[in-house]
């Protein structure tokens, strides 16, 4: 039921684009053009850098205390050492 009710919404879509375009597609020619954009991969991109956030987020909150320590630890030696230079 959902995918019909997306794929009939993304035809009404695809309808008005074309209309707006001043396109006029015969229903074959329709079939083919939506069957070359529900084919279209190019969006696979988006989901695997999503999907490396959130692994990379998941990281961060399971070594939450041992990255604040290094970064502390980090700018403590800074400041000993800018010290020392001035």
């Amino acid at each position: 039921m959902g995918q019909e009710f997306m794929e009939q919404e993304f035809m009404e879509q695809e309808i008005m684009e074309q209309e707006f375009m001043g396109q006029e597609y015969t229903e074959p020619q329709f079939k083919e053009q939506k069957k070359n954009i529900m084919n279209d991969n190019a969006g696979i991109g988006v989901v695997e850098i999503i999907l490396i956030l959130v692994i990379l987020i998941g990281i961060v909150i399971i070594f939450k205390t041992e990255i604040e320590a290094l970064v502390n630890s980090i700018f403590e030696s800074i400041t000993n050492k800018s010290g020392q230079i001035i």
